[in-house]
C-alpha cells in the first residue's frame, strides 16, 4: 500500500490526493485501484 494512502485518514485529504493521483499517477494501476477502494469505502 502506497504510504500516502497510509497517511490519509480525513476524507477531505483522501478526497484531495484522490484527485493529485488521478492525474498525476494514472499510469500506476495499482495505485489508481487503491485509491478507488478508498474513495468506495469513504462513500
Amino acid at each position: 500500500m502506497p504510504p500516502t494512502l497510509h497517511r490519509l485518514l480525513k476524507k477531505q485529504d483522501i478526497i484531495i490526493l484522490a484527485y493529485d493521483n488521478i492525474f498525476v499517477k494514472q499510469k500506476r494501476k495499482t495505485e489508481f485501484a487503491a485509491l478507488k477502494i478508498a474513495l468506495r469505502v469513504i462513500a
